[in-house]
This record gives structure tokens, sequence and C-alpha cells, in this order.
């Protein structure tokens, strides 16, 4: 990774439209993108969720989940899921950047689109960010 890089700022514009294209292509109630710190990046959802605390509880379960995976045989974390009444979060921790995504979905959305995809998303993301 180059020290100019590093420097640059994340391109909003470029990352809202990766996470319209994610959202339209797994028909996902939502799609954020955060840093690990618990700091939202920029989200694409259908509601209005509270992000000061939703985003913080989801990097803090995060957090936990990877210490959970490092004790067990030193293994990396590869995605979180939570099932909440009607719907489901996915959470996938982005190894290059301290950032996450987080996918909100319903028995609609087709995950299996976007994990065919993941990398070529997040390769994308990383671009931008």
């Amino acid at each position: 990774m180059s020290e100019n890089k590093i420097q640059n700022s994340p391109n909003y514009q470029k990352l809202s439209k990766i996470l319209e294209e994610i959202k339209k292509e797994g028909n996902f109630l939502g799609v954020i993108l955060s840093y690990l710190d618990g700091r939202l990046l920029i989200k694409e959802t259908k509601e209005d969720y509270n992000y000061k605390e939703l985003i913080p509880m989801i990097a803090s379960v995060l957090k936990s989940a990877d210490g959970l995976g490092k004790t067990i045989g030193d293994r990396s974390l590869q995605k979180i899921i939570a099932q909440i009444e009607d719907i489901s979060i996915m959470i996938f921790k982005n190894n290059e950047y301290k950032v996450f995504l987080t996918l909100i979905i319903d028995e609609f959305s087709r995950v299996d689109s976007f994990l065919e995809k993941m990398n070529v998303y997040f390769d994308r993301i990383n671009d931008n960010c």
C-alpha cells in the first residue's frame, strides 16, 4: 500500500455506488460500511437505524468474534451472522483496511450472489477507502 493511498480520504461517491450495487445485487434491506473503531463510513439502507448505537455495537461484536477465532486455534474470522426476528445481519471484516461491511437481509435477499462476488466488491471498496 502506498503512502499516498494512506493519506487519501475515502471516495464517498464511488463507495456509495458500490454499496448501491451490492444492495441491488443481493436484494438487501441495507448495506453499511463502517470503521472497526465503530464509526459509520457510508450506508445504503431502506430504514433509518440508530447508527450512533448500532455501528459501535456491531464493531464490538466483531472485535469479540475476532478474538474468539484467535483463541480457537488462531483461526481468522470470516463472517458473523445474527438472526433478529424477521431480519438477519451478516458482518464481514475487510482485512486490508480497518473497515467492515454489514448486510441487513430478509427472506427475499440473495446472499449467494453477493458471496460469489464478495472479493471483487472488497477490492473495489479497498480502491476507494
